[in-house]
């Protein structure tokens, strides 16, 4: 589940720079671009089906019937931006944080001579 979030931000870094980028770094670049591909799709089926539901005989008024597809979509999309912006950064924060703080002194002291 973190390998290929990572390779992805790998690559998407290789695009800006040839220096190799800290992994978590690569991490978040990989799940956002992830995260923005499976919104794309779900955004394109969702409209696709509210096209085949307008084609098959539904007789509601097309201004209506786009209002109401859209504003559905802009308060999945506002939903799904307040998850990605607040929340899961905060998440991911939390894990290095914990990391660095926890974690690593931990291995500091079983293993003084280690080089972080």
């Amino acid at each position: 589940m973190l390998t290929g979030p990572v390779l992805l931000g790998r690559g998407f870094f290789l695009l800006f720079t040839i220096r190799e980028v800290y992994d978590g770094y690569s991490f978040v670049a990989g799940f956002h671009f992830l995260w923005g591909c499976w919104l794309v799709t779900h955004v394109i089926e969702r409209f696709d089906r509210c096209r085949q539901w307008r084609e098959n005989g539904s007789h509601a008024w097309w201004p209506l019937f786009f209002a109401k597809c859209s504003s559905l979509w802009l308060a999945q999309a506002s939903y799904m931006a307040f998850f990605l912006v607040f929340v899961i950064q905060t998440l991911i924060a939390l894990v290095m944080e914990m990391w660095m703080c926890v974690l690593l002194p931990i291995k500091l002291v079983y293993d003084p001579e280690l080089v972080v």
